[in-house]
């Protein structure tokens, strides 16, 4: 009786899957039907399908890779630490000098600090799309010299 059972149940399982991949088979005879019927159907799917892809390449992707920013004021102290590692550069003028340094960025050059390097904020200004920062060292060799360094080498106290 237990056989019989499940004999007709097995059987009754066949009969509804393949119901259904036949079900499945008539779809995609239909929407390749109307693709052959009407091309255009064909470019408006490609089209769409080549818009969602650029617009995902353009967007950016997410975040992980960006340094969140905070924002200081004048008279705030903070730390002066170059993200890309090494000394950072203080500058007479509120602007990025080469790397192919010519004598007239040499003259530039106010002096160097090391990571980690304490100092007052003491203006902001922005010069195209890029903000800059004047800062007076308040430790190190460079006591009491001010100029300028891209915000993003400055960090809150």
């Amino acid at each position: 009786m237990a056989d019989d059972t499940t004999k007709a149940v097995a059987e009754e399982a066949a009969k509804a899957a393949g119901e259904e991949v036949a079900k499945a088979g008539d779809a995609a005879k239909n929407l390749l039907g109307s693709f052959q019927s009407n091309p255009k159907i064909l470019y408006v799917v490609v089209g769409a399908a080549a818009v969602i892809g650029l617009v995902l390449a353009l967007s950016g992707g997410g975040s992980e890779g960006q340094v969140a920013k905070a924002s200081v004021a004048i008279g705030q102290a903070v730390v002066l630490k170059n993200p890309n590692g090494g000394d950072t550069q203080i500058n007479a003028l509120p602007q990025l000098t080469s790397v192919a340094m010519t004598e007239e960025d040499d003259k530039q050059i106010v002096c160097h600090v090391s990571p980690g390097t304490a100092g007052v904020v003491e203006a902001e200004q922005g010069v195209g799309m890029l903000k800059f920062v004047k800062v007076k060292v308040t430790e190190g060799p460079c006591q009491g010299n001010g100029g300028w360094v891209a915000d993003i080498n400055i960090q809150p106290k």
